[in-house]
């Protein structure tokens, strides 16, 4: 018994000490930082995710929570990244919103809906795609890139411009590369359209997209004006039930997070959610003709979590 209490720690301590070096190497600065983390998810009614039961991001810095009970990830991220990088998601109809965010002391909290991966094309089979991908350019013949170019000239058009580097000013504006805008930074969700019959393509990857001089009264693409709501009403339940326990830009009421993840679960099995990244493997297969290191982590990463979620709710029960 003492050896399972030592290695719970160790794990839970693996997580807090990653959380903690994302934020700041003293000493001084990472035991409040561990502290804020570990109060949050006891708020949340979530366990401390063990070694191997959460995905580490790159560029941020920080960690994805898989909940794939629930149909949502968890984001967590060092706020001085906010700071430095002038992230500031804009709310854009084609950008993929948080359901809810609430920025501590250290860390960003957000709690994103999950989608369907990819574009809609490859859900409704209704792409051109040779199954010859040719082996010196293992991207040639995207089935998708039409929605890429689509959606690159949709926010261009809307004025969406990223902040970059720390030492770049904040009037300093790029115009978003069409390279960083492919397949797998993109999701969609079965909202359809004349214009999108298969589903409503959104960029999900927000480190792309960040852009603190969008202004939304602004948008001028006539896709955009014609989505204009789409997303905001396809997860309009999903939202409300958020709303009641964890409102935008508050901690979450640990009284009421039983009965969101109560409603979120439900949601998932009518379909409103989805935990599609466990699919991540044959999606990244099609596009790449490999599978990529993000598929192979993510995937046994969200089952482990799923797991321990469930053992831990059942020892709350008893």
């Amino acid at each position: 018994m003492s050896s399972y209490y030592s290695d719970h720690i160790s794990n839970e301590l693996h997580f807090l000490g990653h959380m903690a070096n994302c934020y700041a190497s003293g000493k001084a600065e990472r035991m409040p930082a561990m502290r804020e983390v570990r109060q949050m998810f006891a708020r949340l009614g979530l366990p401390l995710p063990h070694r191997g039961e959460y995905y580490v991001t790159n560029t941020r810095g920080g960690a994805m929570l898989f909940l794939e009970d629930y149909g949502v990830t968890l984001r967590i991220h060092p706020t001085r990244y906010h700071e430095e990088r002038l992230s500031q998601l804009p709310d854009h109809p084609f950008v993929l919103q948080p359901l809810t965010r609430f920025a501590g002391n250290h860390f960003v909290y957000e709690l994103y809906p999950g989608c369907l991966q990819g574009m809609p094309d490859y859900h409704a089979n209704s792409f051109r795609h040779s199954p010859e991908i040719s082996a010196s350019d293992p991207t040639d013949d995207y089935p998708d890139t039409r929605y890429c170019e689509l959606l690159h000239e949709i926010l261009d058009a809307d004025g969406v411009h990223k902040g970059y580097e720390k030492d770049i000013t904040p009037s300093a504006q790029l115009t978003v590369d069409i390279d960083e805008i492919n397949p797998t930074n993109c999701v969609h969700i079965p909202a359809v359209s004349e214009d999108f019959p298969h589903g409503l393509p959104l960029v999900c990857d927000g480190k792309w997209v960040q852009s603190p001089t969008f202004v939304r009264d602004k948008i001028t693409h006539p896709m955009t004006l014609a989505q204009h709501d789409a997303q905001k009403n396809y997860f309009a339940p999903a939202r409300e039930a958020v709303e009641r326990a964890w409102p935008q830009d508050t901690v979450p009421n640990a009284a009421r997070m039983t009965a969101l993840w109560n409603a979120l679960k439900d949601l998932k099995q009518q379909g409103l959610l989805s935990a599609s990244w466990t699919n991540a493997k044959d999606i990244d297969r099609l596009y790449y003709n490999s599978e990529t290191k993000k598929s192979e982590e993510c995937v046994p990463v969200s089952a482990r979590y799923a797991t321990h979620i469930r053992e831990f709710q059942q020892k709350k029960q008893r």
